[in-house]
Parts: structure tokens; sequence; C-alpha cells
């Protein structure tokens, strides 16, 4: 009885085991596929809420090319749009047209680094003021970068925040055509008279012309003859730092009035000046091939016919200095009195414009731009009178230089040197 009992209990466990491993068996099933069915109902969540996301911010619908001046719309820009400025307004600017939700919209142009954030329309690439839309030179990137583009991108909230819309994109096909300098004309503007050409771009950059002009004939001026597409011209003088943008035909160094040339006053010596054309106002775009000019601009300059030795108290001539020899000229100034007041006065024949008295040896200057030109000056019209030097011992050149220059202060032409030894004066008694 027991054994039988004992057996019976046996199939019972093993019928027990087999039930809960089944169980069990099922149970890790269905969790595996409920795991799956969250995960996929997940992601189906999460693709539904980036599109809803997405639904949230309005679109770019299109892109305007505008002429802010005018505000008008010169066409629509695509893949394949051109903008050629050459044949286009100065002030441009480009327009977004949306639809839907917009909080502001985000222009880039990633090669050049421009951004433009718009919080309200119009939505434009230079902004505007008022509702009226500004202007101003489109920028692109130069050869070598791989993305030559615009993006505009709208957002859901102000200042490029929240949700980004679908970016729009246009490459920046810009074509910047500039003409050429082909010659420069010397022009008498009293006459309109063509005095000569100074150079054209077909005989290379470096063209020396040497132009002789007078201080009192101011009315000349050059003009640039341009071919092409010009947008503006400038005339720079190196030298001088002078510089002149000309954005109308007649390009012209001193620029016109109603087409009628202005005339100037060269400034005398060695002078370059350089004339460049570009594609757009002001000197700005594409610059094209300068034209370069070596001017060397002669004034004319009086001379130096003699010099005085004059008693500055008196105003009295003793005796003219250079017009006879070394050893008569000591001989003479040795039978002056002791003491005098003395001064040396240059007399001038011609345009002069400023005389400068140098004794190197010493480094006396003095400059004087009006007569009476004197050693020493003078103090209206009265000379003032002083210590002629004698040549100093061991310098080369013991000599007084007295120079004419065709402008004040030394400047211009100079003229002839009007050279006098100071060894004459070596025997002059004079009080210290």
């Amino acid at each position: 009885m027991k054994r039988n009992k004992l057996k019976k209990n046996s199939i019972t466990t093993l019928i027990l085991a087999f039930f809960l491993a089944s169980i069990f068996s099922c149970s890790e099933d269905d969790v595996a596929a409920e795991n799956q069915e969250l995960i996929t109902t997940k992601g189906e969540a999460n693709s539904t809420s980036s599109d809803e996301n997405q639904s949230e911010v309005g679109s770019i619908e299109s892109l305007l090319l505008i002429d802010a001046d005018t505000d008008e719309v010169l066409f629509p820009l695509g893949e394949s749009s051109l903008m050629n400025l050459s044949t286009l307004p100065l002030n441009l600017t480009i327009q977004a047209i949306t639809s839907g939700n917009i909080g502001s919209v985000v222009f880039e142009i990633k090669t050049s680094g421009y951004t433009k954030v718009e919080n309200e329309a119009p939505y434009a690439l230079f902004g505007d003021e008022s509702g009226d839309l500004t202007g101003g030179i489109i920028p692109y990137a130069g050869d070598g970068h791989a993305d030559k583009a615009l993006f505009v991108t709208p957002y859901s909230e102000k200042d490029g925040q929240g949700v980004a819309g679908k970016t729009f994109r246009i490459p920046l096909n810009i074509l910047d055509e500039v003409g050429s300098i082909d010659s420069l004309l010397l022009i008498d503007t009293d006459t309109d008279e063509v005095v000569f050409t100074l150079g054209g771009a077909n005989k290379g950059s470096a063209i020396l012309s040497h132009l002789s002009l007078t201080t009192r004939s101011p009315n000349y001026t050059i003009q640039a003859i341009t071919s092409g597409n010009i947008g503006s011209v400038v005339f720079e003088m190196k030298t001088s730092g002078y510089t002149q943008v000309e954005n109308e035909a007649p390009y012209a160094l001193f620029g016109e009035e109603s087409g009628d040339l202005t005339g100037g006053i060269f400034p005398l010596g060695q002078e370059d000046l350089f004339v460049t054309p570009y594609s757009q106002k002001n000197g700005e775009g594409i610059a094209g091939v300068p034209l370069r000019i070596s001017l060397q601009v002669f004034g004319e300059v009086g001379s130096i016919e003699s010099l005085l030795l004059i008693d500055a108290d008196t105003d009295e001539v003793l005796f003219p200095l250079g017009e006879y020899s070394v050893s008569f000229t000591r001989m003479y100034l040795s039978k002056l009195p002791p003491n005098l007041n003395l001064t040396i006065k240059a007399i001038t024949s011609g345009e002069v414009g400023s005389v400068v008295f140098k004794i190197k040896a010493t480094g006396y200057t003095q400059v004087e731009n009006e007569a009476p030109y004197a050693l020493f000056g003078e103090e209206s019209g009265d000379l003032t009178g002083g210590i002629i030097p004698s040549a100093v011992d061991g310098h080369a050149d013991g000599s007084l230089f007295v120079i004419p220059y065709s402008g004040k202060n030394g400047k211009g032409i100079a003229g002839a040197p009007f050279s006098l030894p100071l060894t004459i004066f070596d025997l002059l008694v004079q009080s210290e």
C-alpha cells in the first residue's frame, strides 16, 4: 500500500512540474512580444512628435531679388538664377516670402560669415527700417569655396530660437564684370581741348609721362577713357595722398559739374597716379586693372639774380656779393666799419614762391615766403640784422646757398642755387 501511494504521488509531481514549466515558458514569450510592441509604439510616438514639431513652424515659400531703392521685385531666385551685378541696381536685397507660423527668419552666407536674423516681416537680407527695405552689396564667396550659397531658415520663435523649419538654399550665382581704362587724356578745362594722351592700357602699366605746367595755370585735368562695365573710377596720387572717386562719366581727376570738367593744380615734382576701374559705385565691387602713370610736373620758378650786403639799421645797400672776385670782395669787406648790423638780401626775378637760405656747415636755415627775402628775415618789411658766420674750419663746404622754390615753405620745384663762399667774411670785423 505504501509503495502504490508513493508511485501515485510521483506521477502527480511530474504532471505539476510540467504544467508549471509550460506556464513560465508562455510568460517569457508574452513578455518579449509585449516589449517589442512597446518599442514599436514608442518609435511611432517619437516620429509623430517630430512631425508635430515640424508642423509648429511655417516655411519659406520663395526668395525675391529686390531693388531696395524702389522696392521693385526684379525676379525670383532659384537654383539656376544668375545675378549679373553689372546690369543690376546698386542697392539690392533678398526678401523671404513665408507661410504659416513664423517666429523669425535667419539668413546665412556661410562662406563669407554673413548672418542676419529677422524677427518681423518683411524678412530681408539687409533688414528694413519701418518696413522700408535696406539695400546693400550682396556678399558672395570667392573662388575656392565649395558652397557659395545663401541659406534661409524659418524658426518657430524669435531670434532664431525654437523649432527650425526646412532651410531654403539657393546658390549665389553672381557675375560681377568690370571694364578697363583704355587711356588717359590731359585736358585744358578752359577750352575742353585734349592737350595730349598720357598713356594707354595697351602700352602696359608703367608709362612715364612728363608734364611741363606752370604754377599759374591750374586749369588742367586728366580724364579716363573707359570701355566695358564701369561702376566707378578711382584716381589716386600716392605721394600727395590725393584721392578722387568718380561714379559717372566723364571720369576726371578733379571731377566735373554737370559734365563740365573741373580744373585743378597738379602737385609739383614726382608723382605716381593710379587710375583704377571698379564694377560698382564708390570704388566697390571688383577692381579692374589699374593704369599707372608717373608724372614729373615742372612748375615755372624764378631765379636768384644777385645777393646784396645790407646795413639792417639803415637798409642801405653796402655791396653786391658774388659779382666780384673773392679777393676783391674780402678787401672791400675788411674796410667796413666794425659792429655793423648786417644781413644779406636776395634779389629775384620770375615766379618765386619762397627762398631758402642754407649754411650747410653750421646747419643754419632760413625760409622766406615773402619779399624781401633776407638771411635773417624781416618784420613788416624791416630787415633784421645779425652776425654773418664765416667758414667753419674742418668743413668741406663753408658756403651760403640761396635757393628759389616755386611753392611756399621751400616746396615745389627748386630753381638754380646761388652759392657764396663764406671765406669772404673772414676779415669782416664784427662784434660778438
